[in-house]
């Protein structure tokens, strides 16, 4: 069985990324984002867990919905608080780590809120989740394949993007992560030390699991995996009705998708 997790959340509407932690958010991506990824994966024994980080009240239409949809939702009122320290200045990681841990499938999917995800056709998701042969971590599909981006100053280092990423469930190793995240220090001491510490979890996948990540190369006629970086409401739903044929073209209009993986959405 594969577990798909998505990660959502209720902050005030924003219709463009500004930074990190400031990725788009719409109320109709609650929905929209799981009928999404449940298109994605048709055909896949498949069971599909939400995890909502409460800032407004849901509202009572997608609650009703997302409990008809997913086999798990997961609703926790937003807190920075984590085992004595407020804030946790890595509380957003913990709700990635406790969004994983309700995984109950041999591989796990993890997708952010202003994740889209298309295919063709099941084989192109089965080539996707083929990497995993090989690699302990695949991600979306990148320009700078094997690799996330082409930047130096990373040097070997890599992570697995929780914007998109699928891996065996075996290789999340919770108490570790945990560790890790709470103690970045140990967890360099431990795994080595990258060129830029970043204690995000993202990166604490990779360094705990040898850097076993690949970014397959892009071939947007069969899969389209990207990040909005601007949307506009109503968008998703239509685009789940849609071929993948006119999906894919309609993607080419908004400019293709843009390093790394971003697509600014035109109306539709």
């Amino acid at each position: 069985m594969l577990s798909c997790i998505i990660n959502l959340d209720t902050r005030p509407q924003r219709t463009t990324m500004e930074a990190h932690n400031m990725g788009v958010t719409c109320s109709d991506l609650l929905v929209g984002n799981v009928v999404n990824k449940r298109r994605f994966f048709q055909g896949f024994d498949t069971e599909f867990i939400t995890y909502i980080d409460v800032h407004e009240p849901v509202p009572e239409d997608a609650l009703r919905e997302l409990n008809r949809l997913c086999d798990c939702v997961v609703l926790r009122k937003h807190s920075k608080k984590y085992r004595g320290a407020d804030p946790f200045n890595v509380f957003n990681d913990i709700a990635y780590l406790q969004a994983l841990s309700q995984a109950r499938g041999e591989i796990v999917a993890h997708f952010d809120m202003d994740t889209a995800c298309f295919a063709r056709d099941k084989d192109a998701v089965e080539a996707w989740l083929s990497h995993l042969e090989s690699y302990r971590f695949v991600s979306y599909p990148s320009p700078c394949s094997p690799r996330p981006v082409d930047d130096a100053s990373f040097g070997k280092h890599t992570w697995a993007s929780t914007r998109a990423f699928a891996c065996k469930r075996e290789w999340l190793k919770f108490d570790v992560l945990e560790r890790m995240l709470r103690e970045p220090e140990w967890g360099w001491e431990q795994f080595g030390e990258p060129v830029r510490k970043l204690n995000w979890l993202e990166h604490m996948l990779a360094l705990s699991n040898n850097e076993s990540v690949i970014y397959p190369p892009r071939c947007d006629d069969r899969l389209l995996m990207f990040c909005w970086s601007a949307y506009h409401r109503g968008v998703m739903e239509k685009l789940n009705g849609m071929s993948f044929d006119e999906v894919r073209d309609y993607v080419r209009r908004c400019g293709e998708i843009q390093y790394p993986n971003d697509c600014a959405a035109l109306p539709l």
